[in-house]
């Protein structure tokens, strides 16, 4: 048995017999479900497919996952074929606006879960002045936003380019694999649009993998603009999402620097 140690989430990995593991308990054993159920029920789209989840065993506050081992990298390190899988990913997200279905936000479900975020947040950081106005900005965001409709359809919930793996070398030529899917409160690929441009446009992988190139991460983040900011609810639901998606990291963070890079993300934006 090869341990890797504990995931940002806090969950444990090992490699053994082959396969990959992973354990949650406590609070984040549920979500660690739901993520492998997840990604277990996804369905290849062209080149972008997951990494097979072969158990998912859950027993009261614990979920074991023991899953395919896959002999990828993560999108934003060196890969001679880093375009082409950018291009991949994008293009899986963007057949799934394509394929959904447009219709209006479900006001009081989305501020619902504002309210739960900031429950949380105050629990464990206090009543932060620049995290209690990034909560109050996201509000007066999406009042404006309300008559807007968005696609709603499949996403994948943490499409971050850490969850993103890929074959740089073509043998065998499966692409990319998604792992670590995300169950959100409301089915829309803007959430997956939104952790995307958490790496390419905010540089928050660069926290934890510091040689990955700013120059390749603004590249990737050219390509999704291309894609997706001349839809009609680009301008004014695209900022509510992106703004709460850094709002839902606050609950996770531990002190220190990566509560320092969320409050001054929240500070950039006010």
């Amino acid at each position: 048995m090869t341990v890797i140690g504990p995931s940002l989430s806090g969950a444990k990995l090992w490699i053994m017999g082959g396969n990959m593991h992973k354990v949650a308990t406590g609070d984040g054993a549920r979500r660690l479900e739901i993520s492998a159920r997840r990604q277990g029920e996804f369905r290849r789209s062209e080149h972008v497919r997951a990494v097979e989840v072969f158990e998912v065993t859950a027993v009261k506050e614990r979920t074991h996952v023991e899953m395919e081992r896959v002999e990828g990298v993560g999108l934003a390190i060196v890969c001679p074929q880093w375009v082409d899988h950018a291009a991949e990913v994008v293009n899986f997200v963007s057949r799934q606006v394509d394929n959904a279905r447009m219709g209006r936000v479900p006001l009081n479900a989305l501020l619902e879960k504002i309210d739960e975020v900031r429950t949380e947040t105050r629990r464990k950081h206090g009543n932060h002045p620049v995290f209690e106005q990034g909560f109050i900005d996201t509000i007066s965001l999406i009042d404006d936003a309300r008559d807007v409709a968005v696609p709603f359809g499949y996403y994948h919930g943490d499409l971050t380019l850490c969850n993103v793996l890929c074959d740089c070398e073509k043998n065998p030529p499966w692409g990319v694999a998604l792992i670590d899917f995300l169950d959100m409160v409301l089915p829309t690929p803007l959430f997956d649009i939104a952790k995307i441009r958490q790496d390419t446009e905010r540089m928050w992988i660069t926290l934890f993998t510091p040689e990955v190139d700013p120059v390749r991460l603004t590249a990737i983040d050219d390509i999704v603009l291309e894609n997706f900011s001349s839809y009609d609810w680009w301008d004014p639901w695209y900022p509510v999402f992106d703004l709460l998606n850094l709002l839902r990291l606050l609950p996770y963070a531990p002190p220190g620097r990566v509560t320092d890079w969320i409050t001054a993300e929240l500070e950039r934006d006010q």
